[in-house]
């Protein structure tokens, strides 16, 4: 049976809507809600359009997984990006987060790599990599090249 010209040309621009609202939904910005630490999925709440939205868990792309593995859990209330290769949430990831408000970023130098920042700890390299900083609250080691610099209330040393 063929299609007469008014059908292909309904059939066509369904399509181009299709295409249209995948691409439009293909990347999205939303908040974590929910986290399941030990499955490496999150919940998180997408805003626009008519209302906001839950989604159901989507797994998050961590730094390495070979060899190498970290574990970055995310964090309620941390805005993330999500890509889905086909605009379906059924098929998303979680590629990053963003900094916001409520999660501001850990540094404003702009020679200064904050490597993590977990509430008052810190790890970050400076200088152009010639200084390395471990804090900790009030404690602090810096290492140099030449040299490793202490600070503490207390020192053990055994």
């Amino acid at each position: 049976m063929s299609m007469s010209l008014e059908q292909i040309i309904d059939a066509l621009q369904y399509r181009i809507a299709e295409l249209e609202r995948r691409a439009a939904a293909s990347i999205r910005i939303g908040v974590v809600r929910e986290v399941d630490a030990s499955r490496g999925l999150a919940r998180v709440k997408l805003s626009g359009g008519a209302a906001a939205f839950l989604t159901g868990p989507i797994p998050w792309v961590e730094q390495s997984a070979g060899a190498n593995r970290t574990h970055i859990p995310l964090s309620v209330g941390q805005q993330v990006v999500i890509v889905s290769e086909t605009g379906d949430l059924h098929d998303a990831v979680i590629i990053g987060s963003l900094n916001s408000a409520a999660n501001a970023r850990p540094s404003q130098a702009p020679d200064a790599y904050v490597i993590a920042s977990v509430g008052p700890a810190s790890v970050t390299v400076k200088d152009g990599g010639n200084e390395m900083e471990f804090r900790v609250g009030t404690t602090s080691l810096t290492l140099r090249g030449d040299h490793a610099h202490l600070v503490a209330d207390r020192i053990d040393l055994n």
